[in-house]
């Protein structure tokens, strides 16, 4: 739950032995970037790509719910 947009979402994490290697490190990324530039109802919504300090993340629509515009 995003609590400060009141909204259910859910979040990838990128186990930190695979952060340590960059060819997949680079492909979750990619895979970012791609998700943020689509938007469709079947698709979920990238809300953000993060690196926290210790983890890369992303936060993603969950399947099922409203998207605007979609």
């Amino acid at each position: 739950m995003d609590i400060n947009l009141d909204r259910d979402v859910a979040i990838k994490v990128m186990r930190t032995e695979l952060a340590r290697r960059p060819e997949i490190l680079q492909r979750f990324r990619k895979e970012a970037v791609v998700l943020a530039k689509l938007n469709h109802s079947n698709i979920a919504t990238l809300y953000n790509f993060i690196y926290d300090g210790n983890n890369y993340l992303r936060g993603l629509s969950r399947l099922g719910t409203a998207r605007p515009g979609g």
